[in-house]
């Protein structure tokens, strides 16, 4: 902002501030033309920065496109539809499971694995739902492939994470159906099932590249997935699963795994450069209100991150494991644990339905072992009290989540930041 003393052509000469791209344009003592409103005070502005519409316009422009984008996407729907009803369409018999509004395509064969997804605009009544927040086989499979009792034989990770998302297909899940329209990756085909015709919401969707032909699919792939290549990629499935003889030395529960210290000291590093940098950028350096709002959003990124590194401990009591995180604080009872995995000095904790953290290198309090051997102690201890748990027979209890330290932190930071922008103001 500059301010500028207008005292020709007015009976008040007054003082007013007005918002410019570049003060450096604008020297101390020099003249300027000014637009201003009799009748409104509060209205001044240059001739030489004339109002921009241009953020506005591509805000509409954006909104316009989005709109023509929905808009095509619905005529297309409508125009495969109208397609499927009124000329001669190819069909094939299907199996489907339910997934909430998408059915699990399966062959005719018994293969438990679908080969597509459609999502439709309302399933039959009386279909097989599954509720994905309940924990069934899809959580069970997770946990399975989790400690290792299932093989991944090459499968990608990515492609782990579909396969236990999938229901199995077996009798008591699958219902007959037959599949009518464009049968490729993409097209738009309808459901006929005994309770009437589904109408698609979204394009068939087949599992392998785009483009590729149903019955492409079912003679060169049939299975859900792909075989990644050897050795596995880089998104395999990290670590291998601690098992609960790897302790390298007694763990005493209750304890407490937490960051080396130089990680939690370059956190606290942060959180104070985070509450120094933000109003010094704010107050002194930044010159419009868009450096100042990037000033306060990148330096709470810096405290964000800060936060993770100084707050984040893994701690194990006799009824749960608990982890402290910087925005939340989850306590999970032993035998709702899926394990853990060990990856050098990582180790990964999984729990249900499907969550995972990872947490390394990492030290023990009251204890000199190295991170790679805190991993395995504490990984083979947290299999060993989830084991122990099961043996005894718990009750399924629940899982509690407590907000985090890092709530007050950011809580304390918006303020500074709300009272250095109104310093400003």
């Amino acid at each position: 902002t500059i301010t500028i003393q207008v005292d020709q052509g007015l009976d008040d000469p007054r003082k007013i501030v007005v918002d410019v791209l570049d003060t450096q344009a604008y020297r101390v003592g020099g003249t300027t033309p000014v637009l201003l409103d009799p009748q409104d005070r509060s209205w001044q502005r240059l001739v030489a920065e004339p109002y921009d519409p241009t953020g506005w316009e591509i805000i509409g422009l954006g909104a316009l496109a989005l709109m023509a984008l929905l808009v095509g996407r619905d005529l297309q729907r409508r125009r495969g539809i109208r397609l499927i009803t009124s000329t001669a369409q190819p069909c094939v018999q299907v199996r489907t499971s339910w997934l909430e509004l998408e059915a699990l395509l399966f062959t005719t064969e018994s293969d438990a694995t679908s080969f597509g997804e459609l999502c439709v605009v309302q399933p039959p009544p009386g279909s097989c739902h599954h509720d994905p927040d309940d924990v069934d086989a899809r959580d069970a499979a997770f946990g399975e492939f989790w400690r290792g009792e299932r093989h991944l034989e090459g499968l990608a990770w990515d492609e782990v994470e579909g396969l236990v998302e999938v229901p199995g297909a077996d009798a008591r899940s699958v219902e007959p159906a037959v599949l009518v329209g464009a049968l490729y990756d993409g097209g738009w085909a309808v459901l006929v099932t005994s309770e009437g015709v589904l109408l698609p919401e979204r394009p068939l969707r087949l599992n392998g590249k785009p483009g590729r032909s149903f019955h492409d699919l079912l003679a060169k792939a049939p299975g859900r997935f792909r075989r990644a290549p050897e050795p596995p990629d880089e998104g395999a499935i990290p670590g291998v699963p601690a098992v609960a003889g790897d302790e390298v030395a007694a763990v005493g529960v209750p304890s407490a795994a937490r960051p080396l210290v130089r990680t939690r000291l370059i956190g606290r590093l942060w959180i104070v450069l985070a509450f120094v940098a933000a109003p010094t950028g704010v107050l002194w350096l930044a010159e419009s209100w868009f450096q100042r709002g990037l000033a306060v959003l990148t330096c709470g990124q810096l405290l964000l991150a800060g936060s993770h590194r100084s707050g984040q401990q893994l701690r194990l009591s006799h009824e749960h494991l608990e982890f402290v995180g910087a925005w939340n604080t989850v306590q999970v009872p032993w035998e709702r644990l899926h394990g853990a995995r060990r990856d050098g000095e990582v180790l990964l904790v999984a729990w249900e339905p499907d969550f995972v953290i990872e947490l390394g290198p990492l030290e023990l309090e009251g204890s000199s072992q190295a991170p790679a051997a805190v991993a395995q102690t504490v990984g083979a201890t947290v299999v060993r009290m989830r084991e122990r748990a099961l043996a005894i027979g718990h009750p399924n209890r629940e899982i509690r989540r407590l907000p985090g330290s890092a709530r007050g932190v950011f809580a304390a930071y918006g303020l500074l930041c709300l009272a250095a922008l109104w310093l400003v103001r």
